[in-house]
C-alpha cells in the first residue's frame, strides 16, 4: 500500500509509478488514501469535490479510503470514491458529488450539497503531488468578488449586493432544512454542530450586508446595531462544538465551516461598514524591512531535543526562508536552542507557523502554546515570554528588553496529542531581533465594552501593560480619559467619569511597547 508524496496526497498515474521505479518492481500498488479522515482537522466536516484524483491512473491494484469520526457523513466521500474505483477512466468529480447526495439523504440532497460546498475546505502539503486543496464556496466566489471589488473601487454595488444577500438567506434555508427534514437521525447528529454554525455564519452574512445597507443611508446607529448582530453570530459560532473521542479522552472542538471564503468576506465587510461609517479608524499600513540575526549565514546555530527525520531538521528554523522547509517533532513538549554565539539585546522573536501561506499547510497544525526562555550561559535558563496560539505566525515584542545568547522555544502544547502521549508540531521559522518592529496594539472589541450607565462603562480583557484611552471623536489628538498602565492580566477594568456623558465613545488601546490599536467606538444612546 501507498499513501502516495505525502500524508495526504493526489492520486495520479506518477504518484503510483514513482515507488515502483524506486524499489525496481512491476507490481502495481493499492492506494491507502488519507481522506475523507478528519483526526487531524477535528473542527471540519469533510464531504468535499474529489478534484484531486486524476484519470490517467491505470497503475492500481486498489483503493482504500481513511474515513471521518463521523462514520454516516464519510459515506459521501467512500460514494464519490467508489465512483472513482469503478470507472476511472470516465470519473466526473463533480456529477459524483451532487449524485453522493442524492444517495445518501434524498430528502435533502441540494439543501446538503450546499451545505458540504460551505464547509469542506482543508489544504495541506501533498508533497511531490502538489497541494493536497480540497476547494469550498466556488459557486459563490465570482458574486462575492464581483461585490468586493465594487466596494473596493467605490463604484455601484446595486447589481452584486443583493445577490450575495440571497445567497446568505438560501444558506441559512438549507441548514434548516436538513435539521428539520433529514431522515437519517445518526448522520443529523453528526452534522448538528457544523449545521448551526454554517446558520449562524449565514445570518452574519445577512446582517453585515444589512449594515452596508444602511451604510449607503448614511444611518450610522443602524450600520453599528446591524454589525454588533454580525458579530454576535461569528462570536456564537464559537459554541457549535463536535464532540471526539480522542487518546481515548473526550474532546470538544469548534466546528469550523466557510473558512475560504465565507468567513473572511464577512469579517472584510463589518470593517467595511466601520471604516467608512467613521465607527472605526482604519489599521496603518505598516511594511517593516524585518531584520533576522537568528541566521545560519551569521554563524547561528540550533539544537533541539527531537526531530523527525532529514527532510524535517530543526537547521529548517534557521534558513532565513519560510519555503526552506520545516522542524518537526512528534515529542510531546520539544524545545529548540537557538545558540547567537554572543550576547545580544533582543526587542522581539517571530515564530512562522504551518499556515502561513507561503509553507502551504494547514492553521489546524499552528502551535497552540508556548514558552520563550533565555540564557547567557546555555545553563541556566527563565522565562521571559510565554504565548497562547491560533494565528499563522507568532510575532511579539518582549515586555522587557532580553540579553542572551541562548534563546530556547519550548512548545507546552503542541498542534496535536497522539495516542501514544507524543505530540506533533511543525514551524518553519524560529527568528530574533535586536530591534523592535511594532505593529498596532489589539483593537478593542465592542463586544468587550459594556455601558453600565451614561457615567460608567467597563471594559473586558485587559492585558498587562494596557493602557486604555478614551476621545471625544474619531481623530481627536487629545483622549478624554486616560487609564494607568496594567500591572497584570485582568478580566475587566471600570472607566467612570463625568466626561463619559456623550453619545459615543471612541476607545484606544496602547500594549506597552507596540503602538495604538485601531480606535473602535460604541453608541451610549444618551437621551
Amino acid at each position: 500500500m501507498w499513501t502516495g508524496a505525502a500524508t495526504m496526497s493526489n492520486i495520479s498515474y506518477e504518484q503510483l509509478d514513482a515507488p515502483k521505479r524506486k524499489i525496481n518492481s512491476h507490481k502495481d500498488l493499492a492506494i491507502w488514501w488519507n481522506y475523507p479522515v478528519n483526526d487531524y482537522c477535528d473542527g471540519k466536516i469533510l464531504m468535499g469535490k474529489l478534484e484531486n484524483l486524476k484519470s490517467d491512473v491505470t497503475n492500481i491494484s486498489g483503493f482504500f479510503s481513511n474515513p471521518m469520526n463521523q462514520a454516516q457523513a464519510s459515506k459521501q466521500a467512500l460514494f464519490c470514491i467508489a465512483d472513482y474505483s469503478w470507472n476511472i477512466k470516465s470519473f466526473d468529480c463533480e456529477k459524483s458529488f451532487s449524485a453522493s447526495f442524492k444517495d445518501i439523504a434524498p430528502e435533502v440532497s441540494k439543501e446538503l450539497e450546499i451545505f458540504a460546498s460551505n464547509s469542506c475546505y482543508v489544504k495541506e502539503d501533498g508533497g511531490d503531488s502538489g497541494i493536497f486543496l480540497f476547494d469550498e464556496s466556488w459557486y459563490l466566489k465570482e458574486d462575492i468578488n464581483n461585490l468586493k471589488n465594487a466596494i473596493k473601487q467605490d463604484e455601484n454595488t446595486n447589481p452584486f449586493i443583493d445577490i450575495v444577500l440571497e445567497e446568505f438567506k438560501t444558506i441559512k434555508l438549507a441548514t434548516d432544512k436538513v435539521k428539520l427534514d433529514c431522515k437519517n437521525k445518526q448522520l443529523l447528529n453528526e452534522l448538528n454542530p457544523f449545521l448551526d454554525a454554517l446558520g449562524l455564519l449565514a445570518c452574519a452574512g445577512q446582517y453585515a450586508i444589512l449594515a452596508f445597507k444602511e451604510l449607503k443611508n448614511n444611518n450610522i446607529i443602524e450600520v453599528e446595531k446591524n454589525n454588533q448582530l454580525a458579530l454576535n453570530n461569528l462570536d456564537n459560532m464559537q459554541k457549535c462544538e463536535v464532540d471526539v473521542l480522542k487518546e481515548g479522552e473526550a474532546k470538544k472542538f469548534v466546528a469550523e465551516v466557510g473558512t475560504l471564503v465565507l468567513r473572511p468576506f464577512i469579517e472584510e465587510l463589518i470593517n467595511v461598514n466601520n471604516i467608512k461609517s467613521g465607527i472605526e479608524s482604519e489599521p496603518l499600513q505598516l511594511n517593516y524591512n524585518m531584520k533576522n540575526i537568528a541566521l545560519k549565514s551569521l554563524g547561528v546555530t540550533v539544537t533541539t531535543s527531537s526531530g523527525k527525520d532529514e527532510e524535517e531538521q530543526v537547521e529548517n528554523l534557521i534558513k532565513g526562508k519560510i519555503s526552506g522547509g520545516k522542524w518537526c517533532s512528534t515529542e510531546y513538549r520539544p524545545y529548540v536552542t537557538i545558540d547567537l554565539k554572543e550576547i545580544k539585546n533582543l526587542k522581539q522573536y517571530r515564530i512562522v507557523n504551518c499556515g502561513h501561506k507561503e509553507a502551504g499547510e494547514n492553521p489546524m497544525w499552528n502551535t497552540k502554546k508556548a514558552q520563550i526562555l533565555a540564557s547567557k550561559d546555555g545553563k541556566d535558563f527563565i522565562v521571559v515570554d510565554e504565548f497562547e496560539n491560533k494565528k499563522d505566525i507568532v510575532n511579539r515584542i518582549f515586555f522587557e528588553q532580553v540579553e542572551a545568547r541562548y534563546v530556547r522555544l519550548q512548545i507546552l502544547e503542541p498542534a496535536q496529542i497522539s495516542i501514544n502521549g507524543g505530540g506533533h508540531t511543525r514551524i518553519y521559522s524560529f527568528e530574533l531581533f535586536e530591534e523592535s518592529y511594532p505593529y498596532q496594539s489589539d483593537k478593542i472589541l465592542t463586544s468587550n465594552i459594556e455601558i453600565l450607565n451614561n457615567k460608567k462603562i467597563s471594559i473586558k480583557n485587559i492585558k498587562k501593560g494596557d493602557i486604555i484611552k478614551v476621545y471625544k471623536n474619531l481623530n481627536d489628538t487629545e483622549a478624554l480619559i486616560i487609564t494607568d498602565e496594567a500591572k497584570e492580566d485582568l478580566e475587566s477594568i471600570i472607566i467612570e467619569n463625568e466626561k463619559l456623558n456623550i453619545n459615543r465613545i471612541f476607545l484606544e488601546r496602547i500594549s506597552r511597547n507596540y503602538l495604538p490599536s485601531i480606535r473602535t467606538s460604541k453608541y451610549l444612546n444618551i437621551t
